[in-house]
Order: C-alpha cells, then sequence, then structure tokens
C-alpha cells in the first residue's frame, strides 16, 4: 500500500500522450515590459536653474517551466522586475564667485524572482505544516528518484540593499 501523500502527489505527473510514459507538450512564456519617464528643466533667472527627471521601467514574466524547479507543466514560476529612478539639481548663483549647487538622487531596482502561481496549499496533499514564507506557499518541491521532480523549492531571495552617499567638493 502506498503512502496517501505519495498518491496525492502522482497526481502531478501528467499521464503520456506520446506513449504510455511519454509526455510532451508546448507551453507559452509570457512577457510584459513596460518603460516611461520625464525630465523637467527650468531657469527661474540667469543665476537658478532647477532641473528634475524620473526614470520606471516593470517586466512581469511568467515562465511555465522553470529552470530551478519543477520539470512538469503546472508549477510555473514568475519574475517581476520594478526599477524606479528620480534626480534633482538646483544651482543657484550667489555671485560671479560664489555658486551653490544642490543634488539629490533616489534609485530603487526590486527584483522578485521565481514567484510561485501556483498555490495548492501543502495540507492539500496531506502534509501536516502550513508554509512560513506567504511567497512560497504552493505544493512542496517532490523529488523521485530517476523521474521528473515536481512543486516549488520553498527558498526566499529577497534581500534589501541600502547604499547612502553624500559628496562636497569645495574650490577656492
Amino acid at each position: 500500500m502506498l503512502n496517501p501523500i505519495v498518491l496525492k502527489g502522482l497526481n502531478f505527473y501528467p499521464e503520456g500522450n506520446i506513449s504510455r510514459s511519454l509526455y510532451a507538450s508546448t507551453q507559452m512564456l509570457s512577457n510584459d515590459s513596460d518603460q516611461g519617464g520625464f525630465r523637467f528643466d527650468h531657469n527661474f533667472s540667469g543665476g537658478d536653474q532647477l532641473f528634475l527627471r524620473y526614470a520606471t521601467a516593470i517586466t512581469s514574466q511568467i515562465d511555465p517551466l522553470s529552470i530551478s524547479g519543477a520539470n512538469v507543466p503546472g508549477f510555473p514560476v514568475g519574475d517581476d522586475i520594478r526599477t524606479h529612478s528620480v534626480a534633482a539639481s538646483d544651482t543657484h548663483r550667489f555671485s560671479p564667485g560664489t555658486i551653490h549647487t544642490f543634488r539629490a538622487g533616489f534609485f530603487r531596482n526590486m527584483f522578485l524572482f521565481d514567484k510561485r502561481p501556483n498555490r495548492t496549499p501543502p495540507s492539500d496533499l496531506g502534509f501536516q505544516y502550513q508554509p512560513s514564507l506567504a511567497l512560497s506557499s504552493g505544493p512542496p518541491f517532490l523529488i523521485v528518484s530517476g523521474y521528473a521532480s515536481v512543486g516549488d523549492p520553498i527558498t526566499d531571495r529577497g534581500t534589501p540593499t541600502r547604499t547612502p552617499t553624500s559628496s562636497a567638493i569645495r574650490s577656492r
């Protein structure tokens, strides 16, 4: 008698469509990208100038067969990338020998790799646990020796990075 969890896991494997043990299919990858931005320049006077710029890019992709996960249909992974960039500069001339320049910038890059659209809870297979990371919830990664693996590996790849910088330039 087979374990009930094993029997439910076997349902993830498609039956052969070429022969009893050979399955082939064509899966569609989807990719959507958008980008945009603006720039604003203004001369308040001969000695006061303002510059502003904003740029953004967004990419979303769903891969039906993950290179780092299951190699059977039903366990797609998504990748989301969002980028925002803001820059500002103000130059003010106080006198022919005194110029003040203020510059500020902000850049944020968010990479979300291997997002799992399949949200089948592990309890549906008979496991008695709940995922601790909502982003990785879904069926567990099942490896059958000598056969295709199914499910989603549970990994957290999100690592925030902060890099503050400042500079001062003085001249006489």
